[in-house]
């Protein structure tokens, strides 16, 4: 949700740095001529849009904001969907129905439910398999875990194969065994009494 919120302000801010530089007006001294322009009014105010959402039953939020330049005033506004109200709303309705399975599986999508769930070990449903066995079988398939999981990136380490080389024996030489390297040695002192 965030994210969306935080890209639909990009878009407006790029728009209205579009209209300021398409209308904005460009001063330059090209002689020594001085103008004024008197203004005996301020320019109109852009004011933003209200979203009014009175029922809680939606599960929306409202976003507006407007712009005024000295010579155009745009405003906007945006509704969000908020996935995880949805999702409760709908958790409810399936356990309502007497569907609890269903219900808790819906709350399961998200990863901060899944996560919650496992560490209190008690797994999500999987495809109908509850308990231990829906652990396993998460466990063996974690690509299906809600992605931004912690447990999905926990099992998903644990699953990876180690890439560790094999140590090769390095025998060394009569010209590797000598204490220091002499040229190493002098550009040393060099550096120094430079």
């Amino acid at each position: 949700m965030f994210k969306k919120i935080v890209s639909y302000l990009i878009v407006i801010m790029v728009v209205f740095s579009i209209i300021y530089l398409i209308f904005g007006k460009a001063e330059a001294a090209d002689s020594n001529t001085v103008s004024s322009t008197i203004m005996d009014k301020a320019p109109p105010s852009a004011v933003a849009p209200s979203v009014i959402i009175n029922n809680s039953d939606i599960c929306r939020h409202g976003i507006s904001g407007s712009v005024t330049t000295s010579v155009v005033g745009i405003s906007s506004a945006v509704t969000i969907e908020d996935i995880d109200c949805v999702r409760i709303k709908l958790s409810r309705a399936l356990f309502g129905m007497g569907m609890k399975v269903a219900g808790v599986s819906t709350l399961c999508q998200s990863p901060i439910i899944f996560d919650a769930m496992a560490m209190s070990n008690t797994w999500c449903p999987y495809y109908g398999k509850i308990a231990d066995d829906a652990e396993q079988a998460w466990k063996d398939n974690p690509q299906l875990i809600p992605e931004g999981s912690l447990i999905r990136k926990q099992i998903e380490l644990a699953n990876k194969p180690s890439k560790k080389r094999p140590k090769k024996d390095v025998k060394l030489n009569e010209t590797d065994k000598k204490p220091f390297n002499m040229g190493a040695l002098v550009a040393f002192l060099g550096i120094l009494l430079l």
